[in-house]
């Protein structure tokens, strides 16, 4: 195929009579040429390799104008297969010995554009090919067009599916705060409540108490001391109590500094032990600690903490193990170095918790049924709850496993410090 002006439309030119090949090509050079590129073929099977040559090459013909009576394969003949295969191309039939019959039968099985009768009018048969070309381009624009259309339509479609899935994700997480909302609205609710009986109770007694001195109901010096001293311990526990309701403010409000240090967590621990080994054996309850270093190990777990943040954390959990272990149980504090984390685990013997509750542990005021277990007064309901958010802004994490009657193992776990 020649390269004369890739751009242009092919009209290819199908005789065996070399001398109509030519007049035609003068023709349609003369009239054309700034419109169509011009190619000839003497055989109609030299004409079909052009065709798919062309086809291949991205320049495929846009008309062809064929002689019917060719020696080899006919006119009709090669029509027809360039209707199978190229069914876009505009077929122009020229024939001067044909019977009306063998064009009627090409007519018939092929889509001919045009058939123009041998001496042709120059000027009809330029108007028939520059129609067929303009037929081949407004087809090739319609399909170019609805190519287009269909891409649009396919990046529509994936805009629509990515838009619901986004849109089903905000609902779905919508409904998902909506609950969480509806859960903290409830866990409210119970706070209050829970508050205002905790500090009414105390404030009631410790009331009734100085009434009865100031009656006289309550008389002598043993007596009057015995009372003082319950009275203390009411108000201590009513302090404690505003304390943690202090600490629940600030840490929801984000008003909570940490004053964020390098420590041996290893040391500080083994620190905090004899405290906590001496409140254990007064209550007749055995205490074990131990650190399991990873390979490797120098003696040391270095994390970054708030010591004085972070000794509240322990003593809370200390606090809620011991208050649900009876005499003669057991609390084992372990410390695992990990690679990149360090765990603090504290299991106690206790009463367990029940699988119910231990999604509801960690909320403000929630003491389910182990209230009525707890040693050694009335549990508030805040100390698991402040500590698990002091973990957090540690970047830790803190789970729990239980087993109603055989006890509960709390596992802290915050970032390694790697030397």
């Amino acid at each position: 195929m020649s390269d004369e002006k890739n751009d242009k439309p092919i009209v290819l030119c199908v005789d065996d009579d070399r001398l109509v090949l030519r007049s035609l090509r003068r023709l349609l050079v003369r009239e054309l040429s700034a419109a169509v590129a011009v190619e000839l073929a003497d055989s109609g099977e030299r004409a079909l390799a052009i065709i798919r040559e062309g086809a291949e090459a991205g320049r495929p013909v846009a008309v062809m104008v064929c002689d019917m009576v060719m020696p080899g394969m006919s006119g009709g003949q090669l029509i027809n297969i360039v209707n199978e295969e190229f069914p876009d191309v505009r077929s122009v039939l020229l024939t001067g010995q044909a019977g009306y019959q063998s064009i009627i039968d090409v007519i018939n099985k092929s889509r001919l554009y045009r058939f123009v009768a041998k001496p042709w009018d120059n000027d009809d048969l330029v108007m028939t090919i520059r129609e067929a070309v303009a037929s081949w381009q407004q087809q090739r624009t319609i399909e170019r067009q609805n190519l287009h259309l269909q891409q649009l339509n396919w990046q529509l479609e994936q805009r629509v599916r990515q838009r619901t899935a986004e849109l089903e994700r905000l609902s779905s997480e919508l409904d998902e705060k909506n609950r969480e909302l509806i859960r903290q609205a409830g866990v409210r609710k119970r706070l209050f409540a829970n508050i205002s009986h905790d500090l009414r109770t105390p404030l009631t007694a410790v009331l009734g108490y100085l009434e009865g001195m100031i009656g006289g109901v309550i008389e002598g010096e043993a007596e009057r001391d015995k009372y003082l001293r319950l009275m203390f311990g009411r108000l201590k526990s009513l302090e404690k109590l505003i304390s943690q309701l202090f600490e629940i403010a600030r840490l929801e409000s984000g008003s909570m500094p940490l004053n964020m240090q390098q420590v041996d967590l290893a040391g500080w621990c083994s620190e905090m032990v004899a405290r906590y080994r001496e409140d254990c054996l007064a209550r007749g309850i055995e205490f074990d600690y131990g650190c399991q270093l990873t390979e490797g190990d120098v003696g040391r777990l270095l994390v970054r903490i708030d010591a004085v943040q972070w000794e509240r954390v322990l003593n809370n959990l200390m606090d809620n193990a011991i208050g649900h272990t009876a005499s003669g149980g057991r609390i084992e504090l372990r410390l695992v170095g990990e690679k990149r984390r360090v765990v603090m685990m504290l299991g106690d013997s206790g009463c367990g918790i029940p699988q119910a509750d231990r999604d509801k542990i960690f909320e403000w005021m929630w003491r389910g049924d182990r209230a009525r277990t707890w040693r050694g007064g009335q549990s508030s309901g805040l100390g698991l709850a402040i500590a698990r958010e002091i973990i957090e802004m540690h970047g830790g994490t803190v789970d729990v496993t239980s087993e109603v009657g055989r006890g509960t193992t709390f596992s802290v776990s915050i970032p390694r410090v790697t030397e």
